[in-house]
């Protein structure tokens, strides 16, 4: 299975001006649609393996188990499922997931709460992201060991240097990935994974700043 992160919404939808032709000419109307049929649920599902969720640079596999009833118009989902593997790309740095749970609490609709913690070295901190809340909407807090500043943070794991250190255009880059942790990317990668018929596609650097791909089921 998968289940993807949606990006979020535009910040302001665009305004089209409209003008209406033949305004008072009698239109048929069609009749609309019956009610769907109200159909029972009554599923346990169970993943050892393969359940995996994707979006926003988040890649990851999870594993659990999932109890739906209700009616297929309205589900109550519970249930929990664990990480197993993952990592997250995020401001051009990829950090590896350590922990990470998705919960069902039979909220309608079915909305789970996400809670993700990754990992990563950069210029001797180890900066932490978290993804928390429930979806669609979730908190991204970013952190590090020892405590900094959520700009020092940034600074070390975009330029790999303190703040006091960093150029003007490095600055005006900060100030935009500050900005950036507030909305979301594009997964450029799942439309060729999906074509190709794989679980894993990724592209990324060896530890000698070499290209790397790694792909597989």
């Amino acid at each position: 299975g998968e289940l993807r992160l949606p990006d979020p919404p535009p910040p302001v939808p665009a305004t089209i001006p409209v003008e209406e032709v033949g305004r008072g000419a009698r239109t048929a109307i069609e009749p609309g649609a019956g009610p769907p049929p109200a159909i029972a649920l009554d599923l346990r599902v169970e993943a050892a393996q393969r359940l995996f969720v994707r979006g926003r640079g988040l890649d990851s596999e999870w594993a659990g188990r999932v109890r739906a009833r209700g009616t297929l118009a309205e589900p109550d989902l519970v249930g929990r499922i664990e990480l197993r593997r993952g990592f997250l790309d995020l401001l051009g740095s990829r950090f590896t997931l350590r922990e990470g749970v998705i919960e069902f609490d039979g909220a309608r609709p079915p909305l789970p709460r996400l809670e993700v913690l990754g990992e990563a070295r950069k210029a001797d901190i180890t900066a932490r992201v978290g993804l928390r809340g429930r979806l669609p909407k979730f908190e991204l807090a970013l952190e590090s060991e020892p405590p900094l500043p959520k700009e020092e943070v940034l600074s070390r794991v975009l330029f790999g240097r303190e703040m006091a250190r960093i150029t003007p255009l490095q600055g005006a880059l900060l100030a935009n990935s500050i900005a950036t942790l507030q909305g979301g990317g594009i997964d450029a990668l799942s439309p060729v994974r999906g074509a190709l018929g794989l679980d894993t596609l990724d592209v990324g650097g060896d530890a000698d700043g070499a290209a790397a791909l790694r792909a597989g089921k």
